[in-house]
């Protein structure tokens, strides 16, 4: 009796190691295929395919913190990019900020679900009044430093960048200032020196400062960086060149 029971016990280890490796393998079967896909989101058919593989992994995987993210990921970009719509915008912002945010509460640790809570709560924020992004500004930011801190490298040093933007965009009165995001692009550019897209918001603010000649420099060496990229670089710094190139040029 002893040895059936043993050997019964081994079949259902066997089974659950069996089942645990197979989910494995189709969560990252989705996660890849997304992946893919989601690298060609300046078509909009291989955007929406990548969203329907990120939320098959995130539907039947809830406890996978990257399909979580990746998914709210996606769905940013499909409203970004494809939504013109105010009410479908503001309906894809705030599904992707759920997601993202769960996913931050259970694994606060990952900075890819800080980066993501937080542009989708900015951007939800001024779709529904920009008051109500004003309101969630210091959450907004400390989310941010801490993506910084976690996965800088993510987006293309996109806790950086982000952080940069706002510094730069808000009025002095709500902290508003042109000194960090200046740090904060430079760390952008240092945490990920061949993104295009980093040289470009550099460059952009030392022209609104009136500092031409430093810009056209930046944008140069946006131009060149490209060149070096043992990886193929970002669907954003390629839609960028085209801005570079014209810095560049500015007498």
């Amino acid at each position: 009796m002893k040895q059936r029971w043993s050997i019964s016990l081994f079949f259902l280890w066997a089974c659950l190691s069996l089942f645990s490796v197979e989910a494995s393998s189709r969560l990252q079967h989705l996660l890849s295929q997304g992946d893919m896909a989601f690298g060609n989101r300046n078509q909009r058919a291989e955007l929406e395919r990548a969203l329907s593989q990120y939320e098959k992994a995130h539907t039947q995987f809830p406890e996978s913190i990257e399909a979580a993210w990746k998914t709210s990921m996606a769905l940013h970009s499909l409203a970004t990019r494809y939504t013109h719509d105010e009410a479908k915008q503001r309906e894809l912002f705030e599904a992707g900020l759920e997601i993202a945010r769960q996913a931050a509460d259970k694994d606060p640790s990952c900075g890819e679900c800080q980066f993501w809570t937080a542009i989708q709560m900015a951007q939800y924020g001024e779709v529904v009044g920009v008051f109500k992004m004003i309101s969630s500004l210091s959450e907004i930011k400390e989310r941010l430093e801490r993506a910084a801190t976690l996965t800088p490298e993510h987006a293309m040093g996109g806790p950086y960048r982000v952080l940069g933007t706002i510094y730069q965009t808000l009025p002095g009165i709500l902290g508003g200032d042109n000194e960090k995001a200046l740090l904060y692009f430079q760390k952008a550019v240092t945490t990920s020196p061949t993104e295009a897209v980093n040289y470009l918001s550099l460059a952009k603010l030392k022209a609104t400062e009136g500092e031409p000649a430093a810009a056209q420099e930046i944008a140069r060496a946006g131009l060149r960086a490209k060149d070096t990229a043992t990886q193929p670089i970002s669907v954003e710094s390629e839609e960028s060149l085209q801005e570079l190139s014209s810095l560049a040029a500015s007498p």
